[in-house]
């Protein structure tokens, strides 16, 4: 069922269809295994023509009377639109009511991140689609809203991942500092610290204190890491292949990641600008991180090299 965020990973959906179709003996509209109806067939077939190698599948479903069996058949009322090595779907078309109560009008839709539908609540997937009772129409507006993700758009939606990852290594540094001293700070009697300190005032040579020789022993470390990690200046390049003829490479970098606001909405005013470069010019120090990262799952960060978000996508550290 679509609801009102236009933004689906391809891969999660296709891994997670909760909808079911079966196939009708006799039927004869279908996109690739999936039976639609004759009007959502003219409508894929027609946008086919103007973009080639798109692919389809299932987003909902509507029953529709089959005249030959006299009975109803689970037909496609939308469809997911998407293209192999894109991690997100392009939209959605589809043909059938999509008004918010009932009706007995059809329409020709058109469900994309481009479109606001200001009609229709924010909250509505309405909100995100446009409508019309022409075919011709429809396929303007699929050709015009339909559209694949620009690297920096991609770059913008995953870039929370990485930076949370970068984050938590400062986070665990001050973690693994506030253990270390925590035993002393927590202690309920004061005699075992004023004790400790007059004999180091006294002697002047090390601690005879267990408790503050193992602090002693580690807190030097500790804390010379966590100065270190939030000193640091972690810069992130967005590396995306793009297959075609040849592959290409899409960057885009971030600088200084730890000093950026949270989850900032204007992602690009911390980018630099889009570059490409072919598989054969592709920095050494970005490819030879892409190499490492390539043996990882999803979504799966090392420090100090990056984070994968699939196999054509990543997010490359620097610094």
């Amino acid at each position: 069922m679509l609801n009102n965020n236009p933004v689906y990973e391809v891969k999660e959906m296709l891994s997670d269809l909760t909808i079911s179709m079966v196939n009708v003996e006799g039927w004869q509209f279908f996109v690739g295994d999936i039976p639609v109806s004759r009007e959502l067939h003219d409508f894929v077939e027609g946008f086919n023509k103007i973009h080639k190698g798109l692919k389809y599948f299932l987003a909902e479903t509507k029953r529709l009377h089959f005249e030959k069996e006299d009975k109803l058949v689970p037909l496609a009322k939308s469809l997911y639109v998407y293209r192999d090595n894109v991690p997100f779907i392009y939209g959605a078309i589809g043909y059938g009511d999509y008004s918010l109560t009932k009706s007995d009008t059809k329409s020709y839709m058109v469900f994309s991140r481009k479109i606001s539908n200001d009609k229709y609540n924010k909250h509505n997937a309405q909100h995100r689609m446009s409508l019309t009772i022409n075919l011709n129409t429809a396929l303007k507006n699929a050709s015009k809203c339909i559209a694949p993700y620009t690297s920096a758009e991609i770059a913008k939606y995953y870039f929370k991942f990485p930076q949370d990852k970068v984050r938590d290594v400062v986070y665990q540094a001050k973690l693994n500092l506030g253990n270390i001293v925590e035993p002393i700070c927590a202690s309920k009697e004061m005699s075992t610290f004023v004790d400790e300190m007059m004999y180091l005032i006294d002697s002047g040579v090390e601690f005879k204190n267990q408790t503050f020789m193992d602090m002693a022993k580690n807190l030097k470390d500790k804390a010379n890491t966590l100065k270190e990690l939030q000193n640091r200046k972690v810069g992130l390049t967005f590396v995306s292949f793009k297959h075609g003829a040849n592959v290409s490479v899409e960057m885009l970098d971030v600088e200084n990641v730890n000093n950026l606001p949270i989850y900032e909405s204007n992602f690009l005013n911390y980018a630099s600008n889009v570059t490409t470069c072919s598989m054969e010019n592709l920095p050494e120090a970005i490819s030879s991180r892409v190499a490492v990262l390539n043996i990882l799952s999803d979504k799966q960060y090392v420090e100090r090299v990056g984070m994968k978000i699939d196999d054509n996508t990543f997010w490359v550290e620097r610094g």
